[in-house]
């Protein structure tokens, strides 16, 4: 009876763990719970997340409500409270079709930003930059004459993770919304196209700027 399930994974190197979240959540999203995910790591491992397990097994991770997974706890889990309080709350206020199209598209845009950011960024491409970056004995968090094309290296590293996104999940998963309260008051949308710009704001590569566009089609039109 609740509004949404806030899912905290704690991930460690234990793999088992990990399979065995990934099919609950998984059996969480295919019953029709709203799932709030915070994807936590005890030692800020990719291999420790939760998200990849998901996109593996083929979970139709579009119809979470929220994701988060930046440095701390405090960010992430706030982070996802919000966004999934917001959405439930729209979705409880608006009543027309436009209106619920427009909030869930404006949640989508933001639930693609987090993946981008939270996850692709800072557990993929970050790291990888810094590893160029210390191999040239140049400082990730003071870039100087080097944030320039640290800046252009980043973007085209986000361009290949946002086409690598919609190829494995969002082309397979059109986002099923209901508008009222029979089984037939209801939306799909396809989620046909995603492109992605982002900056370094600072002198660092530690947060990323992240401006996701998405396409999204609803079957109706």
């Amino acid at each position: 009876e609740a509004d949404f399930i806030l899912f905290v994974h704690v991930g460690t190197s234990d793999k088992d763990n990990i399979t065995y979240a990934a099919n609950h959540l998984k059996n969480l999203l295919d019953t029709g719970y709203k799932v709030a995910l915070v994807d936590l790591t005890k030692d800020f491992q990719a291999s420790q997340t939760i998200l990849p397990e998901l996109v593996r097994t083929g979970s139709d991770i579009p119809r979470l409500i929220a994701y988060a997974g930046w440095n701390t706890t405090s960010n992430s889990i706030g982070t996802a409270v919000t966004q999934a309080a917001l959405i439930v709350q729209a979705s409880q206020d608006y009543h027309s079709t436009p209106e619920i199209i427009s909030a869930y598209a404006a949640n989508l845009q933001f639930l693609t930003a987090r993946f981008l950011d939270d996850w692709y960024f800072q557990k993929e491409v970050q790291p990888l930059i810094n590893s160029g970056l210390r191999f040239f004995h140049i400082d990730n968090y003071h870039l100087g004459e080097n944030h320039w094309l640290t800046n252009q290296l980043s973007q085209k590293l986000m361009e290949l993770k946002a086409g690598q996104l919609l190829r494995e999940t969002y082309l397979n998963h059109p986002v099923t919304i209901f508008t009222g309260p029979a089984a037939t008051d209801k939306i799909n949308l396809a989620l046909t196209n995603l492109t992605v710009e982002s900056r370094l704001p600072w002198d660092r590569t530690f947060e990323l700027e992240v401006k996701p566009t998405l396409s999204i089609v609803n079957f109706a039109e």
